[in-house]
């Protein structure tokens, strides 16, 4: 797909994917958004391509999408003021507005989203509270809700989002738990820190070198040294191939060294990473302009449970069946009363998107049993027990 400026020629085909915009949206519990006033008007379109601000993407010779994109200096008047929240970054910013496909082809969305992004590291993008498909989109994409704005077309507030490219830094949980967060437009994980009195331990070591250099620098930002130890969750390599440059000891399960043992294999063959790249937008990002992959094994192995004692904080690690990796491995801090949980409760992407509903079962009977009142997933803010929970049992309906 390619993203160019809406020509004079697109006009029909702009209207037809906004007609199909407002059917798809009317069938997705969103009708009052742009179905009554049968927004957008065509003079607003007409305008937007006249002033070059109105964008297309392209598919195949196809144009599949369409989105209003502009950049600068406090460009958007709704914007001024909001309410129950703040912007969190006052530089010029690029807006998103009427963004919308005609059904063919996935993934549209996010395709125009990160272009927008690319053109602007700094986004503002409202949306009706009914549009979840949007919300959820912005959610995945990095985006962040930031509060309520009002629009001039109707009554109806919009939920306002965010998404700047300010340098991520780490984040309080509690007392000695800090965590750096997860980034969705590169698919970084969560990487966690756990200070004890005698050891500090992190969780996961990373997507990259890069990755894992920008988490110690969080810290000492914050004046906390890196971690002696670093526990991973499982063997995906969002999560282990920054391994080889972290500080201290690594430890993981012993069917996560199997696992990256046959990667390391694998990226004997220097076209390894080239298919990664290609399967992997996310990898591409990640790894642009690389061209070897540093694999290597952990340390210390454990084969189903391995307790340690920080110093006024425990790390109690445990297998556990998961749908998601067969090596999943969990953290329970039982002091502050958290689990960390990895990728655990979703999908084998590498089996098509597969969700094993028994093994989903049997992992929500697991956190159940467990004290804990916060749990933390490694591509997701951290949650309240009851609502992750709420949340699977959802999934095994759905």
């Amino acid at each position: 797909m390619e993203i160019r400026h809406s020509t004079a020629q697109d006009f029909r085909q702009i209207l037809r994917i906004y007609e199909h915009a407002r059917g798809f949206m009317a069938a997705h519990g969103n009708p009052n958004q742009w179905g009554p006033t049968n927004w957008p008007p065509e003079t607003l379109i007409r305008s937007d391509i006249a002033a070059g601000n109105s964008y297309v993407c392209v598919c195949d010779g196809r144009v599949v999408g369409t989105f209003f994109f502009q950049q600068g200096a406090d460009i958007e008047p709704a914007y001024r003021k909001i309410e129950d929240g703040a912007w969190r970054d006052a530089s010029p910013y690029g807006v998103i507005h009427r963004l919308a496909g005609d059904g063919s082809v996935k993934g549209i969305g996010a395709f125009c989203i990160d272009w927008a992004f690319e053109q602007c590291p700094h986004l503002r993008v409202d949306t009706h509270g009914d549009n979840r498909v949007l919300q959820n989109l912005l959610e995945k994409c990095g985006f962040r809700h930031c509060g309520t704005i009002h629009v001039a077309q109707d009554r109806y507030p919009r939920l306002a989002y965010e998404k700047t490219a300010r340098a991520v830094g780490v984040q309080r949980l509690t007392d000695n738990i800090f965590y750096y967060p997860h980034q969705p437009e590169s698919d970084r994980p969560m990487l966690a820190y756990l200070q004890g009195d005698r050891f500090s331990l992190a969780i996961d070591a990373g997507y990259s070198a890069k990755h894992v250099d920008g988490f110690y620098a969080a810290l000492a930002a914050e004046g906390l040294p890196r971690p002696d130890l670093t526990a991973i969750t499982h063997w995906h390599y969002d999560h282990t191939f920054g391994m080889h440059q972290i500080n201290g000891v690594s430890i993981a399960l012993d069917r996560t060294n199997a696992f990256l043992k046959a990667q390391q294999a694998k990226a004997a063959d220097r076209g390894y990473i080239d298919r990664l790249k290609a399967e992997d937008r996310c990898f591409a990002k990640e790894y642009y302009g690389e061209q070897m992959l540093s694999i290597v094994l952990a340390d210390l192995e454990f084969h189903d449970r391995l307790t340690l004692r920080l110093g006024g904080l425990t790390a109690e690690l445990f297998h556990t069946e998961s749908p998601h990796p067969e090596d999943c491995a969990c953290v329970y801090a039982p002091e502050a009363k958290t689990l960390f949980l990895g990728d655990s409760t979703s999908e084998d992407f590498f089996n098509g998107g597969y969700l094993d509903r028994a093994k989903l079962a049997s992992l929500i009977r697991t956190i159940e049993q467990i004290d804990c009142q916060t749990c933390v997933l490694s591509h997701a803010e951290p949650l309240e027990k009851a609502e992750l929970l709420e949340y699977m049992r959802q999934a095994l309906t759905d």
